[in-house]
């Protein structure tokens, strides 16, 4: 699987892709990915913490890989 690839079926998840993840890189032994901030992910309005949902789902894509 490419870089490209593994994009494709980022593109392909609504869920992934309303996360805006990009593959930075990719590689057998690891996956780099960022995800585009949105303002709805913030858990407490005062620290600006981002929920710990949408940091468990990019765990849980990453460790998909």
């Amino acid at each position: 699987m490419t870089l490209d690839d593994a994009q494709a079926l980022v593109n392909r998840g609504p869920y992934l892709s309303w996360l805006g993840v990009k593959v930075l890189n990719f590689d057998k032994q690891f996956i780099e990915v960022r995800a585009t901030w949105r303002q709805e992910w913030i858990a407490n309005p005062t620290l600006q913490q981002t929920h710990g949902g949408i940091l468990a789902a990019l765990i849980d894509f990453a460790a998909d890989f």
